[in-house]
C-alpha cells in the first residue's frame, strides 16, 4: 500500500507543477498578449490621429482656395454694370452654404449679403441667361 501511496503522492505532485507551470505560462502569454494589444491600440490612434490632421489640412487647403473663389466671385457680381442671373445667385449661394458647412471663417458673409441684396434688387430685370433658365432651357 505504500508503494500505491507514493505512486499517488508523486502523481499529485506531477500535476500541481503542471498546473504552476500552466498558470505561470498562461499569466507570460497574458501579459505578452495585453502589451501586443495595447502596441497595436497605440499604433492605430497614432493613424488615427495622423489621418484627422490630414483631413484637417485638406479641409483648409479647400477653404482657403474656395474662400478666395468666393471672394473674387462676389466682387464680380458685385460690379455695377453687372446684372446677377438666377444661375450665377444659386451657384453663389450653394458655393456659401457649403463653405459654411466646412467651417469657414465668414469672412465673406457681409461680401454675400451684399450679393444677394443686389440679386433680390434686380430680379425684375431679366436677362438672356434668365430667361433661357426660366423656360427649361
Amino acid at each position: 500500500m505504500r508503494h500505491e501511496e507514493e505512486i499517488i503522492k508523486t502523481m499529485k505532485d506531477g500535476l500541481d507543477e503542471h498546473k504552476r507551470q500552466m498558470q505561470q505560462d498562461m499569466a507570460t502569454c497574458s501579459t505578452e498578449l495585453m502589451k501586443i494589444v495595447e502596441n497595436k491600440n497605440k499604433e492605430l490612434l497614432d493613424a488615427d490621429l495622423k489621418l484627422h490632421n490630414e483631413i484637417d489640412n485638406v479641409r483648409d487647403g479647400m477653404l482657403s482656395m474656395q474662400g478666395r473663389n468666393f471672394k473674387n466671385d462676389c466682387h464680380k457680381l458685385l460690379k455695377k454694370d453687372h446684372i446677377i442671373d438666377v444661375k450665377e445667385y444659386e451657384q453663389l449661394l450653394n458655393d456659401h452654404i457649403i463653405y459654411n458647412k466646412l467651417g469657414g471663417n465668414h469672412e465673406g458673409d457681409a461680401l454675400f449679403s451684399m450679393v444677394e441684396a443686389k440679386y433680390k434688387n434686380t430680379i425684375g430685370i431679366s436677362t438672356e441667361e434668365d430667361q433661357k433658365f426660366n423656360k427649361g432651357e
